[in-house]
């Protein structure tokens, strides 16, 4: 459960760098001119979300770790689909998908990963990924002064 008394939260999970490796900008500077992402594909996201739903072992992980279906709901969090690796010809599925929170509240069409132990299926890393630049998550917008929270991992958002 969100406090109701906080003010917007901007997010900036796992940032390990002070200056980006190509474009030799801080990260602070990469973070105010990202890219504008596309609009969400509502379908999609709708098929990830009930992958997640119709999933016991990975909705048993998810309220383990403490969270509920509002906040499920709230982040949009789902299931990834079977996709296979061209790379390596291994079948990857089931990681912890979530959307990335632009600043005006909606999901932005690029997708985060976690992996769930136990459920996903050749996770590309120990814990979480995201292909490409880093991105600035908001998990509450809201007007009013903002405060930036950095944490190794978007888990610690969801607790918020």
């Amino acid at each position: 459960m969100r406090d109701e008394n906080l003010s917007s939260i901007v997010g900036v999970p796992f940032v390990s760098q002070a200056v980006h490796p190509v474009y030799g900008t801080s990260v602070s500077q990469r973070l105010y001119a990202e890219e504008p992402l596309r609009p969400l594909n509502p379908d999609y996201h709708s098929v990830l979300r009930k992958r997640l739903r119709q999933n016991p072992r990975a909705l048993q992980y998810l309220h383990a770790e403490g969270f509920d279906h509002e906040t499920i709901s709230y982040f949009g969090l789902g299931l990834s689909t079977p996709y296979v690796k061209r790379k390596n010809e291994q079948e990857q599925a089931d990681a912890l998908v979530y959307p990335v929170i632009l600043r005006d509240g909606r999901f932005g069409n690029k997708y985060g990963y976690y992996n769930i132990p136990g459920v996903t299926k050749n996770p590309a890393a120990r814990s979480g990924w995201m292909s490409g630049d880093a991105r600035t998550y908001y998990a509450l917008v809201r007007d009013g002064p903002k405060r930036v929270f950095v944490c190794q991992d978007v888990k610690d958002l969801w607790h918020l």
